[in-house]
């Protein structure tokens, strides 16, 4: 099955316009950061975000080293699944001078907790 582009309106009318959250950079790792050990505790409590993008670059490791965290298109299911993961990553990793993070979520609801959280 395959979708179709949505029809373009007809002349006057106005289009719907798909609203982004998005984070980028320095600011996006300070938001998302402190998040990554309870983003699938967010969703556990009924967090139905869609995640178009979730990139954190050049985390530290502790004993040198980076590491580059990148989800595209993740379901809200899949991401109370990867809790393990990202409690295990907030515990091991930490923001370094070169860290940065991208967050990408389309048509969210203000009713999130996670977009409640991003926003704070």
């Amino acid at each position: 099955m395959s979708l179709s582009p949505r029809p373009k309106p007809p002349n006057g009318w106005l289009a719907e316009q798909e609203q982004v959250f998005r984070l980028t950079g320095k600011e996006g790792a300070h938001k998302l950061m402190p998040l990554l050990a309870r983003l699938s505790s967010l969703y556990a409590r009924g967090a139905q975000s869609r995640i178009d993008l979730l990139d954190l670059t050049d985390l530290s490791l502790p004993s040198g080293g980076t590491l580059r965290l990148s989800l595209n298109n993740v379901p809200p299911e899949s991401m109370k699944q990867l809790g393990e993961l990202f409690e295990v990553l907030a515990g091991i990793t930490k923001a370094g001078e070169a860290t940065e993070g991208y967050l990408e979520i389309t048509n969210s609801s203000e009713a999130c907790p996670l977009i409640r959280e991003l926003h704070k």
